[in-house]
């Protein structure tokens, strides 16, 4: 289509979404460029998360468009998505309590969709040359994000901060483009938080974009190129982490008066 050349690898045009006769989402437009990081805050309720479920297929809209690569991928299924290079993550988290954590992220190779998933969990344990392969993959994925000295423990006994390094990872395998991160320091304390800081630094050295929804201003500032403010389904700002910080319309609405959302809280 024309006009490709101006979007973002990720491209949200005039997105809305209702249930019933409430506006989660209204006419919200934006891009993700390549390598960037990218960020969306504000006020719970705000749609956010509605609007990575509406990327990611798990919702569909009821008007507007998602580009990926200016690949129209509006209301696809989420497997076929995923295939196309979009991974997330979500606000609770998803990982196999009773697989080893090297498991949990070869199985994340499996997931590009159902069928091959059921076929991937039949053929436990991991036996064929393309899963040796697959084994180094996940090792390497696990160095990522900090995690290759717990490869063989089961999944349920890392911490939770563990836990949220696991789930990225496990994203990572699908070989994503970009990777959609909902609320990755929900539940981390501050050096878990710093912790998830580098390795989403780290995922966007390897080239791969993010865009994350968070609450913990401290980390949305320090590590992301540009933010999206969101209130009642509308885009209400929109720019740097500076200008944000700055900006009279999302202090009144989201972020309060006092400073409580400096690096150091």
């Amino acid at each position: 289509m024309s006009g490709d050349h101006h979007m973002g690898l990720l491209a949200v045009r005039g997105l809305h979404k209702q249930f019933g006769g409430v506006h989660a989402v209204s006419n919200v437009s934006f891009d993700v460029a390549r390598g960037t990081i990218k960020a969306i805050i504000g006020p719970n309720g705000a749609g956010k998360t509605t609007i990575f479920n509406l990327l990611t297929g798990l919702d569909v809209p009821t008007g507007g468009s998602v580009f990926l690569e200016g690949q129209d991928i509006t209301s696809y299924p989420p497997y076929k998505i995923t295939n196309l290079g979009l991974a997330r993550t979500f606000q609770n988290i998803r990982i196999f309590n009773d697989m080893t954590v090297l498991e949990n992220v070869m199985v994340g190779r499996h997931t590009r969709s159902k069928s091959e998933f059921l076929a991937s969990i039949l053929k436990l344990p991991w036996v064929l040359a393309e899963e040796r392969e697959i084994e180094e993959q996940a090792l390497h994925l696990l160095e990522q994000v900090g995690l290759e000295d717990k490869a063989h423990e089961l999944a349920r006994n890392l911490t939770y901060g563990h836990q949220r390094r696991l789930e990225i990872a496990r994203a990572l395998a699908t070989q994503p483009k970009a990777l959609l991160l909902d609320e990755p320091a929900a539940g981390l304390n501050t050096s878990e938080t710093a912790q998830l800081a580098l390795t989403i630094e780290g995922v966007r050295q390897s080239g791969i974009t993010v865009l994350l929804i968070d609450h913990r201003m401290g980390l949305v500032m320090n590590i992301s190129d540009e933010v999206l403010v969101l209130n009642f389904g509308q885009v209400i700002a929109e720019g740097t982490p500076k200008e944000i910080q700055s900006n009279e319309q999302v202090i009144e609405a989201y972020l309060g008066k006092e400073d409580d959302y400096s690096p150091h809280n």
